[in-house]
C-alpha cells in the first residue's frame, strides 16, 4: 500500500511539474505575448491603457506578477480594442453619413441653386409679361378711345348722310322742277314774246291808221277848201298842191301776225344742247338733200 501511494505520489508530482513546467512556459509566452502587444500600441492607447494597467513595467518585474493578472490585463487591452474599435466604425459611419449628407446637402444646394436660378429667369419673365400686359392694358385702352371716338364720328357720319339725303331729295326735286320750268318755261317766255311782239304790232298798226285817217280827213278838208277856193271869184292861179299823205299811207305796212306754236311742242327749247343739236341734225338733212339733189 505504501509502495502505491508513493507510486501514485510520484506520479502526481510529475505530472504536477509537468503541469508546472508547461505553465511556466505559458506564462513565459503569455509575458511576452502581452509585451509584444504593448509595444504595438499607439500613443493613445498606451496613455489610456496606463491608467488602467502596468504597461510601462520592463519584462522582470511583469516575469513577477501572475500569468492570471496578465491575462487580465489581456483581457482588459482586448476591451479597450474592442470599444476603440466599436467608436472608429462608428465614426467612419458617422463620417460616411456625414460625407453622403454633405453630397446630398451639396446636390441640395445645387438643386436650391438651380431653383433660384430658375425663380429668377421666372420672376424676370413675370416681370416682362406683366409689362406686356400694362402694355396691352394701355393699348387697349386707347383702341376702346378710338372705338369711341369712331363710333361718334360714325353716328355723326350717319346724321350727316340723313341731312345729305334730305339735301339729295330736295335737290332733286328742285331739279325736277327746273327741268320741268326749262321744258315748260322757254315755251311759255316764246309764246309770250310773240304775243307781246303781235300786240305791239297790233297797237303799231292802230296808232299808223289812226294817223293815215287823220291825214284823210285833213285831206278831205283840204280838197273842200281846195274846191272852194276854186269856185271862189278871188282865186288865184297857183301851181297845184300836191299831196303827200297818200304816199305815205300807202307806203304804210301791214301788221304781221306770227304764228303761235303748240306749248307741248319740244321743237322750241332754247337749251344751248338742244339748239346745238338742232343746228347739227339740220345741217346734215341739208347735206344730204344736197347730195340727193
Amino acid at each position: 500500500m505504501d509502495s502505491k501511494e508513493n507510486y501514485f505520489n510520484i506520479k502526481q508530482m510529475t505530472e504536477s511539474f509537468r503541469n508546472v513546467k508547461k505553465y511556466s512556459q505559458h506564462s513565459n509566452t503569455i509575458l511576452d505575448m502581452f509585451i509584444e502587444i504593448t509595444q504595438k500600441l499607439d500613443k493613445s492607447s498606451k496613455d489610456y491603457l496606463s491608467k488602467v494597467i502596468p504597461i510601462d513595467d520592463d519584462k522582470s518585474t511583469l516575469s513577477q506578477v501572475d500569468s492570471i493578472i496578465i491575462m487580465n490585463y489581456f483581457k482588459q487591452i482586448v476591451i479597450y480594442l474592442i470599444k476603440t474599435k466599436v467608436e472608429l466604425e462608428e465614426k467612419t459611419q458617422q463620417i460616411e453619413s456625414q460625407t453622403q449628407y454633405e453630397s446630398l446637402i451639396q446636390k441640395l444646394e445645387a438643386d436650391v441653386r438651380q431653383h433660384i436660378r430658375i425663380e429668377q429667369q421666372l420672376r424676370v419673365y413675370t416681370e416682362t409679361l406683366q409689362q406686356k400686359i400694362d402694355d396691352f392694358v394701355i393699348e387697349r385702352e386707347q383702341q376702346m378711345q378710338l372705338i369711341q371716338e369712331y363710333e361718334q364720328q360714325i353716328k355723326q357720319k350717319n346724321k350727316d348722310i340723313v341731312i345729305y339725303q334730305s339735301e339729295l331729295r330736295k335737290a332733286v326735286n328742285q331739279n325736277q322742277q327746273r327741268h320741268t320750268k326749262l321744258i315748260t318755261e322757254p315755251i311759255l317766255e316764246e309764246y309770250d314774246t310773240k304775243y307781246h311782239m303781235n300786240k305791239l304790232n297790233q297797237t303799231n298798226y292802230t296808232h299808223q291808221r289812226k294817223a293815215s285817217q287823220v291825214n284823210d280827213d285833213k285831206s278831205v278838208s283840204n280838197k273842200s277848201q281846195i274846191n272852194s277856193y276854186k269856185n271862189s271869184p278871188e282865186r288865184i292861179p297857183i301851181r297845184k298842191i300836191s299831196v303827200t299823205n297818200y304816199a305815205e299811207t300807202k307806203t304804210i305796212k301791214q301788221p304781221v301776225f306770227i304764228r303761235q306754236p303748240c306749248p307741248m311742242s319740244y321743237s322750241h327749247l332754247k337749251t344751248e344742247a338742244q339748239i346745238s343739236y338742232r343746228s347739227s341734225s339740220q345741217e346734215s338733212k341739208y347735206l344730204q338733200k344736197n347730195q340727193i339733189k
